[in-house]
């Protein structure tokens, strides 16, 4: 049994289509992340999911039983999801130890419940009696999720819970929610537009592009294989050169690149996707390059460099040690290391041809084994 299936989930805000036709299965215990730039439509998605936004088309079940569809639509208050909000949305006019336990129907549970999630989320007992205000950012962050869970849901969402976190706590709240989810096998969905995040913190990453789910699958699976130029240059930092396609190598400015993948119609010519950290600076060879800048960032450093025979130009991150010394105008041997992916080459209009992942009705399946 799936704890949350998507058939086809077609939403509309006004004129405006938010969500067309998504699909997608999570199994229990899972971690969805969905990623994608403002308006793709990742609010959209989790208040179908919770039961604060109607769909127009397709289905959602949660454990098999169907809360939006046709023939169906379960308030949200009915359909036990828990849900942590961007800003925690605590009551200011109430005790912490009030705002874990609003959402409890039980009065005679009310009390073990509230500590039970309290604990989960290793929020001091001497914090229970104060008020919103008289806590960190962290602190109110761990209150909002110890609220979500303290109801006891089937599954929880959270949009994008982390974003008004500094950088050290942002990393210290997440990994104290990736613990707690662990611990209680609590299947999870987390909306954010942080492609790090997403990475990190969950077992499969959907990535959302105007309403329609582009791509999904395991965080190394995308991070090593995107379906398109735009997935590829969203994700992480991204190099791409032109290249003649010879078999499974193509031949660059840079020298030939095995390709691990290909998309698109084929053809002889193609873009290759390499990472910023797929270069070298060899003592040996032809010089191939010309630096056009240097960036020094602690451990590594990124250097804008200008490929001599295509004028291609490239930002590659390398070890600081072997960009010491190194000037504007300095000409360099480069050589890449390890496999690309390749696409379709740009038309003449410069826009590259598009692949299209996760729109048919087959849904793509979160958290279980392909």
């Amino acid at each position: 049994m799936t704890a949350l299936s998507l058939n086809a989930v077609t939403v509309r805000l006004g004129e405006v289509v938010a969500l067309k036709d998504v699909s997608l299965a999570l199994a229990p215990g899972s971690r969805l992340a969905v990623v994608g730039a403002s308006g793709s439509g990742k609010t959209t998605l989790l208040r179908a999911v919770v039961g604060l936004a109607g769909i127009h088309s397709g289905t959602i079940s949660l454990d098999g039983q169907e809360v939006a569809g046709p023939k169906a639509f379960v308030p949200a208050h009915r359909r036990a999801v828990g849900y942590v909000p961007q800003d925690g949305a605590l009551f200011p006019h109430l005790t912490v130890e009030r705002n874990i336990g609003f959402g409890i129907a039980s009065r005679a549970h009310r009390y073990r419940q509230v500590n039970e999630a309290a604990g989960l989320v290793a929020l001091e007992p001497q914090l229970l009696d104060r008020y919103p205000h008289e806590l960190s950012g962290g602190q109110q962050q761990r209150v909002a999720l110890a609220r979500a869970l303290a109801a006891k849901p089937r599954m929880i969402v959270l949009d994008e819970p982390f974003s008004a976190l500094d950088t050290a706590l942002r990393e210290s709240a997440r990994r104290s929610v990736m613990k707690v989810l662990d611990a209680t096998g609590m299947t999870a969905i987390l909306v954010t537009h942080d492609r790090d995040e997403a990475l990190i913190f969950g077992d499969t990453v959907g990535v959302l592009d105007s309403g329609q789910l582009v791509q999904a699958g395991a965080p190394q699976t995308l991070f090593d294989d995107p379906a398109t130029p735009e997935i590829a240059a969203f994700l992480a930092d991204t190099c791409f050169l032109a290249g003649s396609i010879n078999g499974d190598t193509a031949v660059t400015a840079l020298g030939p690149v095995t390709i691990r993948h290909r998309h698109g119609s084929g053809g002889l010519i193609a873009r290759v996707m390499l990472r910023p950290n797929q270069f070298a600076v060899s003592a040996a060879g032809v010089p191939n390059a010309r630096v056009k800048n240097v960036e020094w960032r602690c451990a590594t450093s990124r250097i804008r460099i200008r490929a001599t025979s295509r004028g291609e130009d490239l930002a590659l991150e390398l070890p600081t040690d072997q960009t010491r010394g190194m000037a504007p105008d300095d000409l360099v041997h480069i050589r890449i290391l390890g496999s690309g992916v390749a696409y379709s080459a740009t038309s003449d209009r410069g826009r590259t041809e598009r692949v299209e992942l996760g729109t048919s009705r087959t849904p793509v399946t979160a958290g279980q084994p392909s």
